[in-house]
């Protein structure tokens, strides 16, 4: 399956039209909140199938330290089974975009 998985408290996965085009992400976040998107190959638009409340992100855990903020990361997987297979992107650009 070619897909996009978004891994919270539970694991989601977005079936893609696309084998070939090619797969944008996108991830909106403000004083409360991320919201996590994607777009295939063209179009302008973007779907945004999860938004998350960023207090999720720093919760306190046994012992003591902890960092507060946010990590997004891009990776394959074996559809859920471990894999030893690597991650090969043909092309990986991230750009930051000013608030409006």
């Amino acid at each position: 399956m070619i897909g996009l998985m978004i891994l919270l408290n539970k694991v989601n996965r977005y079936k893609l039209s696309t084998t070939s085009a090619d797969v944008r992400l996108k991830v909106i976040g403000n004083s409360t909140s991320y919201s996590l998107g994607y777009a295939e190959g063209d179009t302008a638009s973007f779907t945004f199938p999860v938004t998350f409340d960023s207090s999720a992100l720093s919760l306190a855990p046994a012992g003591g330290f902890y960092f507060k903020g946010a990590a997004f990361g891009i990776y394959n997987t074996g559809n859920g089974k471990p894999s030893l297979v690597p991650a090969d992107f043909k092309y990986w650009q991230q750009t930051a975009t000013a608030l409006t």
